[in-house]
Parts: C-alpha cells; structure tokens; sequence
C-alpha cells in the first residue's frame, strides 16, 4: 500500500503472551499509524500469514495486502471519529453509483 513509501512507527515492539490455553502475538507503536499493508508485521520478523487469526485497526487501507491472505475479514465498529460501517453513514450528495461497503465477490 505504500508503494515503496517509509512509514514513521516510532518505538514499535512485538509482544508475544502465551501459556498452555493461548499463544497471542500484539504489534504496538509509540506513533499512531493505519495497518496499511503486511510491512507492519514483516519488519519484525512476523509473517501474517502464519498466523491463525490476525486483527488489524485500520478502516479500509488494510484490504489490498492482507484480503488476499485472509481466508474471511471481519470489520468491526470501534469508538472514534469516522465509522468502519460506511454503508449506514448519513451521506448527502452522494452519487447514485457511489459504493459505500467492499463490492461483493
């Protein structure tokens, strides 16, 4: 997504939690920045691929590099300023042929 483009993180760590019930992997950034694109895991050493689940707080960005790995993607509403479900926004002078969720495959 970034084409090749630097994304500034900040202190970035990759936290790994786990016992004999769960084995969680958290990416954390000291910068606030949207998961554009599998980077985000790879520069340290992760590969999202491996992993049974991967979440990710990012509206849309996120779909052109993980959809393609992603057996199913699920958004989900959080608290903020702008909502992940654009289907129910109150848009105005929206043009009719103007998608407001992911086409459909």
């Amino acid at each position: 997504m970034y084409g090749g483009g630097v994304a500034t993180l900040g202190l970035t760590a990759a936290l790994r939690l786990a016992n004999s019930e769960a084995d969680i992997t958290i990416v954390v950034t000291s910068i606030r920045n949207q998961c554009l694109d599998l980077a985000h895991f790879t520069h340290l050493g992760l590969e999202p691929e491996s992993f049974r689940t991967v979440c990710v707080k990012s509206t849309a960005h996120f779909r052109a590099d993980f959809e393609p790995i992603a057996s199913a993607v699920y958004p989900v509403a959080a608290p903020g300023v702008f909502p992940c479900d654009l289907e129910h926004f109150p848009y105005r002078n929206l043009y009719p042929d103007v998608r407001t969720a992911p086409a459909q495959a």
